[in-house]
């Protein structure tokens, strides 16, 4: 009687820890501002962070069970069942960038990563999904861009050099001028 107690008491208590464990790992997800969310070998949600119900405007338990066709507009599903697919044929992670619109109209742009999961046993299970709002690099990086394309194609000449007056960089048009 007091082995069978003791073996009771132990799964209870083995069980709380594993309770804990796993809200503990829940707030860590939760409180990420990426998006987290995997889905199951046939591409249906099994799961998501809050960040990823803010991108689709729908709680996780309205989220399971549907798949990227039921949430994201024609366009964006057929990006992300097809990238869905090379992670699956490949059976490697990929990682891309997409734009994403929130229910509300706004649209983010995202770096995406993708990583296929598998059981103890090597069953493959499904993705893993992460998403990081990189809106703000990109806006830059195009901004750069366009800043780049105005002093190359500027007729001006110009002459860009470091601290120690040594040249970095000089415009088509100063080359022309000084005829090289």
């Amino acid at each position: 009687m007091v082995v069978f107690e003791n073996e009771v008491f132990q799964r209870e208590r083995t069980q709380l820890e594993l309770a804990e464990r796993t809200a503990l790992l829940r707030s860590f997800i939760d409180a990420s501002p990426d998006l987290i969310y995997y889905r199951n070998a046939d591409g249906v949600f099994s799961g998501c962070n809050r960040a990823m119900e803010e991108l689709t405007g729908k709680k996780e338990h309205q989220l399971v069970g549907l798949s990227p066709w039921d949430v994201y507009s024609k366009e964006i599903a057929e990006h992300i069942v097809d990238t869905d697919q090379k992670v699956f044929a490949d059976n490697q992670a990929i990682t891309y960038e997409q734009w994403l619109e929130y229910p509300d109209g706004r649209k983010h742009y995202f770096e995406l990563r993708k990583v296929p999961f598998y059981s103890k046993d090597g069953r493959h299970l499904g993705l893993v999904g992460f998403g990081r709002d990189i809106t703000e690099r990109k806006r830059a990086e195009d901004q750069l861009h366009k800043l780049s394309l105005a002093v190359e194609q500027s007729p001006e000449s110009v002459i860009i050099t470091d601290v120690n007056h040594h040249i970095e960089y000089v415009n088509e048009s100063l080359l022309t001028t000084f005829g090289y």
